[in-house]
């Protein structure tokens, strides 16, 4: 591109001593990588170890004859004379940084000092960026700080998406590289330092602002650079998505466009807009909805998504304050650090069997639930006085459920849990973050007590998760984040969501679980199986065969 300027700094150049091949390791992951390691071989050098995560970048090196490994300390033989990281997301440690014999040298898709860190090109999007780059530097332990070898510049389109500007990146990164080769080939190298007065840096857990939930009165340009930065294509999105709550209506905006204003005295205010879009008043202008996807992951128009809340022109809607807003990004950053641990466990969530003996009803708790009790055994009262009591015996509850269940539905069963200390983060965002998570376990495995106990005080110490979880992030199925049947600790029947289709609770105070259903049939089904768990615990506790005879 005509309009792209290259920087490789002013000082001295390296003499031209040898000619011979470069011996290379790579580390990575990706077409780039990929594409990097076949240039590499087409000049007539050695790719002598390939680092990184299984997938198409270890498959390629492994049809090339090249080791792999999983980690760049794990792969043998020669010094290489260079490391080349690419899409890496792993960090290297001092030690791997030393391995090259020359140099470890990092590819960041963004123009350094500015945008270090992850979430970058997302992140040049939030803010409006109109110039964004690409650099090749030396790697040292503080992350994105070397030396900058080769650096490029473009300008930023004012439609530009995170997918389209990775795509820049791309075919910018593998022009940069393409310089640095014959910079090395020629051993002229001209590193520049980078200006650290100039950095940005963007960690893991920094991601879209309010936990992307849109707040009355912002901006509409802001809401578009947001929903841009989250287009990112069929990949992974552990940055964000915009959303907008009406009602108890959740929705992520996945395309919108801003327009100059119809009313700027009344933001909220939905005004005429285009076939097949909607149209609202907000800060500084309109903001027109063109798409949104459901927490289901059902895409619909902007009207449609209108028609069916009964949305018309003239209505104002109530979009949450700035303050919730702000609150929302709050949780959200006291949550995220666990959120692809959360998509790894709801990718293997199990649905209820529908072989199991329960009432025809098989849809979310309706006000007017059926309910059963459970009344403890005389073994479990004096522990219940204590929280930590209360959830070993509802623990116990949940794994005696879980051990039926599998007599229909195979040996992998999943229960959701309710935590009081999450709702109590959540508060008035329970529709934006789960108030009930999921503990799959193998009702096969011996120490099943054990186990099972453990898998719910982690879980209760994870915390919670958005619920738009399922839109964003790669392999988690849109109807994974339903719960089925949620043991809830410390709790009255009502605030979980998503809306459970039974629910079992503990509260204080009291000597009995309550067991709430669509139906009396099931309600009472789930209290019998209960029932029985609860007696046969409380013998084992009475016969000094329990690790929790302690609690009492």
């Amino acid at each position: 591109m005509a309009d792209r300027q290259v920087f490789s700094g002013h000082s001295e150049s390296v003499p031209d001593r040898i000619g011979r091949p470069l011996h290379c390791w790579l580390a990575g992951r990706g077409a780039l990588v990929i594409e990097c390691g076949e240039r590499l071989l087409a000049r007539g050098h050695r790719v002598g170890g390939m680092a990184g995560e299984r997938g198409p970048a270890r498959e390629w090196a492994e049809r090339r004859g090249v080791p792999t490994a999983d980690h760049t300390r794990g792969l043998g033989g020669p010094r290489p004379d260079y490391l080349f990281s690419i899409a890496n997301p792993e960090v290297l440690t001092g030690a791997e940084l030393a391995l090259p014999g020359k140099l470890a040298i990092n590819f960041h898709s963004s123009p350094l000092p500015r945008y270090a860190g992850v979430n970058q090109m997302p992140w040049a999007l939030v803010n409006g960026e109109q110039e964004y780059g690409t650099t090749w530097h030396t790697m040292r332990e503080r992350l994105d700080s070397g030396d900058i070898l080769v650096q490029r510049t473009f300008p930023v389109a004012a439609d530009e998406t995170t997918l389209t500007l990775s795509i820049k990146c791309y075919d910018d990164g593998l022009a940069g590289f393409d310089e640095l080769l014959a910079q090395l080939e020629q051993q002229r190298l001209r590193p520049r330092a980078q200006d650290l007065e100039q950095r940005s840096y963007y960690s893991r857990r920094r991601r879209l602002p309010a936990a992307g939930l849109v707040a009355a009165g912002q901006p509409a340009e802001e809401i578009e650079r947001w929903c841009r930065a989250a287009d990112m294509g069929p990949t992974d999105n552990a940055f964000g998505a915009p959303k907008i709550l009406v009602g108890d209506s959740l929705a992520v905006l996945t395309k919108v466009t801003s327009r100059a204003a119809s009313d700027e005295d009344r933001s909220g205010l939905v005004v005429p807009a285009d076939p097949g879009t909607l149209a609202l008043t907000t800060g500084g202008g309109d903001l027109v909805i063109h798409r949104v996807r459901g927490l289901d992951g059902v895409e619909l128009s902007g009207a449609e998504w209108a028609s069916a809340l009964g949305i018309e022109a003239g209505r104002h809607l109530d979009l949450p304050g700035h303050d919730l807003a702000r609150l929302a990004g709050e949780c959200d950053t006291g949550f995220n650090r666990h959120e692809s641990g959360w998509a790894a466990v709801l990718a293997t969530v199990q649905p209820m069997s529908e072989h199991l003996p329960l009432g025809a009803s098989t849809g979310s708790l309706p006000p007017d639930s059926h309910t059963a009790t459970v009344r403890l055994p005389p073994a479990a009262r004096p522990a219940t006085r204590t929280r930590e009591g209360r959830r070993e015996w509802l623990t116990a509850a949940a794994l005696g459920w879980a051990a039926y269940a599998a007599g229909f539905g195979g040996r992998q069963q999943t229960f959701w849990w309710s935590e009081p200390s999450v709702r109590a983060a959540v508060g008035p965002l329970d529709q934006l973050f789960a108030t009930a998570v999921p503990v799959t376990l193998d009702t096969d495995d011996a120490e099943i007590e054990s186990t099972g106990s453990a898998a719910v005080r982690q879980a209760a110490a994870q915390g919670t998760f958005l619920r738009d979880i399922a839109v964003r992030r790669a392999g988690v199925p849109p109807q994974a984040p339903r719960p089925t049947i949620v043991f809830a600790l410390d709790t009255g029947p009502l605030g979980l969501r998503p809306a459970p289709r039974i629910t079992v609770c503990l509260n204080v105070d009291e000597d009995r679980l309550h067991v709430m259903a669509p139906d009396s049939d099931t309600s009472f089904t789930v209290a019998a199986v209960l029932a029985a768990a609860l007696t046969t615990r409380a013998q084992r506790v009475q016969s000094g065969g329990s690790r929790q005879e302690g609690l009492q």
